[in-house]
């Protein structure tokens, strides 16, 4: 190269770098100095290109309401000039947008088999949008074949905590009669949905990583369903949180360090419910959050007390009381999947209704000296479910009758029976079935009893008649 060029080329790449430079400088005089002009022109490109489509789709969108077809034609045409967007752009997102309201008044008017293809391209280009997928599935079952129960088998399996999978994969499954499958496919939902624990995560002052996750721990309940849990915390804690599984409620939960009795912050979880109860419902986010009065040093123990209900997975039409779950459970072997599907069927029963009469001087009982409840539940521990349940009674009474769920076949445990007199300590009451005074479609199977019949009750009597202000029944469900 002739020495002439190469000065050339470096004056070149200066003048480059200068105006790189420039560039630059301008650029950060500008933020700096004129925001407000930096301002107008995001505002600029925004309207330009992000608002102009936005307002494109929310006008076909809106005119599907009175005109389907015109709007169909519009959406088509929408479908065509975001063909060539990617999920990661905003002309994307309202191609997902124009797709899904086509997809719903093509099947309006009857076009399935458009509805379908439009469908499979919505999947095909957000895989990790679970709506395109289940509003595939349910187009597929307009045009039948076992196309649908594949893909709902595919995203079962994937997902199989999900309930709005679950239910359909269910409901597939007991139309064809396939009642293994719908056994197994349940028992892996149930287990999927209780598979959280409880955990703690110990904010630090001092650190640029936010939170530090400590080692999961599982509480322990007691038989009056009091939540326990015991943490160690890290040196420099100042906050700790508490992550929580769905389906649960806790009552009064409190965090003990040292003398001190911590409350959660309301703010970050929300203010609870009128009754006090913190209820996690669906939230697969939800958590307790404890602020500490000062940084915490090393091995300082924390202790969680809150009492527990956990509720039962929420299945449409009791689902588990129903001829697919009496059919399944037939079909199913022994083992864990049959033992898991029996006991949260009986859980759903218990927490449903359970009644309790009593009987006063007369040794009579009626539905006037009656109270009906339902049982709270505990963790799953390794003897069964724990269960309690309480009943305002208010009364003097001379015997109990406890009325358990009429679900045939139902196995149950009664720990014990404490009959409350105010301030006074319980009356407890052995329950087990050689102490029972009476009983009804009720037959016993060792420590267990196992209901028969449609009314099953068992009759406690108290040494003599007292007043009582309420009665808790304690037991497991094996």
């Amino acid at each position: 190269m002739p020495r002439h060029d190469g000065r050339r080329l470096l004056q070149v790449g200066r003048l480059a770098c200068a105006a790189v430079a420039l560039l630059a400088l301008g650029t950060a005089a500008a933020y700096r100095w004129a925001p407000t002009w930096i301002d107008a022109v995001d505002a600029f490109l925004v309207a330009r290109y992000v608002d102009a489509d936005r307002a494109r789709v929310a006008g076909a969108v809106a005119l599907g309401q009175r005109d389907p077809d015109a709007a169909i034609a519009a959406l088509t045409a929408l479908d065509d000039a975001f063909a060539d967007a990617l999920p990661t752009e905003h002309r994307g997102q309202r191609w997902a947008e124009a797709s899904a309201a086509l997809c719903s008044l093509l099947r309006q008017r009857g076009r399935t088999e458009e509805a379908i293809a439009l469908g499979k391209r919505r999947v095909a280009f957000a895989p990790q949008d679970l709506t395109a997928h289940l509003d595939l599935i349910d187009l597929l079952a307009l045009r039948g074949g076992e196309e649908r129960l594949q893909r709902l088998r595919e995203l079962h399996a994937l997902l199989p905590e999900n309930p709005a999978v679950a239910w359909r994969f269910l409901a597939d499954l007991g139309a064809r009669g396939d009642h293994l499958g719908w056994g197994k496919a349940a028992a892996a939902h149930l287990r999927a949905q209780r598979r959280n624990l409880f955990r703690v995560v110990n904010e630090h002052p001092t650190i640029m990583v936010p939170w530090l996750l400590s080692e999961p721990f599982l509480p322990w309940v007691t038989d009056d369903l009091v939540l326990h849990g015991e943490v160690t915390l890290q040196a420099g804690t100042t906050l700790v949180r508490i992550s929580l599984p769905p389906w649960i409620e806790l009552h009064e939960p409190v965090l003990q360090l040292g003398g001190a009795t911590l409350r959660p912050d309301a703010a970050a979880w929300g203010p609870p419910a009128a009754d006090g109860i913190l209820r996690t419902r669906d939230r697969s986010d939800a958590s307790l959050a404890f602020a500490l009065p000062a940084p915490q040093g090393p091995a300082a123990v924390a202790r969680l007390r809150a009492g527990l209900h956990v509720v039962p997975l929420p299945f449409p039409g009791d689902l588990l009381q129903g001829t697919d779950a009496d059919r399944a459970l037939s079909a199913l072997p022994d083992g864990d999947d049959r033992a898991l599907l029996l006991r949260h069927r009986a859980a759903a029963a218990f927490a449903r209704e359970v009644a309790l009469f009593w009987s006063g001087t007369d040794e009579s009982f009626a539905r006037e000296r009656s109270a009906t409840g339902r049982a709270r539940l505990g963790l799953t521990l390794r003897d069964g479910i724990p269960f309690c349940a309480e009943f305002a009674v208010g009364a003097a009474c001379g015997g109990l009758r406890f009325h358990a769920p009429a679900l045939a076949g139902l196995p149950f445990r009664i720990l014990r029976v404490e009959a409350l007199r105010g301030d006074g300590p319980p009356i407890v009451l052995p329950a087990d079935p050689a102490a029972a005074a009476g009983r009804h479609d009720l037959e016993p199977d060792g420590a267990l009893w196992r209901s028969t019949g449609g009314d099953p009750w068992l009759l406690l009597r108290l040494p003599q008649a007292v007043e009582l202000t309420a009665v808790r029944v304690i037991g497991v469900l094996p």
